[in-house]
């Protein structure tokens, strides 16, 4: 009787870190999105005709192709992976890649440690069990 309770509270740590994990996502994606809609604000907002739409041809695609090469950015951006195919081209898209780069630098950090910790904990409940 008390190995199955035991059991149970294991499959609930289990459950709880997933949730973790799972919530670190939504986080992650939310982020993303928002920097995706800045990246693509910027590009609509400048007057500079020399923007990152107009260099890479994304203008005169539909707003879901520019949501997704925004969403793209982002996600490189925020992971630190940086593949440097849709770059910053006037003033104002250097200043908020700079602060993206930044910010996905501590996101990256932050999410490192999370992961880190939730299978911490699943590993000290392990031990902890023997």
């Amino acid at each position: 009787m008390l190995l199955n309770f035991e059991e149970i509270l294991n499959f609930d740590q289990k459950i709880e870190a997933m949730i973790s994990l799972f919530k670190l996502f939504v986080k992650m994606l939310f982020l993303a999105h928002i920097i995706a809609c800045i990246w693509l604000s910027l590009a609509y907002w400048s007057q500079n005709p020399e923007n990152w739409l107009e260099v890479r041809g994304f203008m005169d695609k539909s707003m879901f192709v520019q949501y997704e090469v925004s969403i793209y950015w982002a996600f490189v951006t925020i992971a630190t992976i940086g593949y440097g195919d849709i770059t910053p081209q006037n003033e104002y898209e250097y200043l908020f890649s700079m602060g993206v780069i930044v910010l996905g630098s501590i996101f990256f950090g932050y999410s490192l440690t999370c992961i880190a910790t939730i299978f911490q904990d699943l590993e000290k409940e392990e031990m902890s069990k023997k």
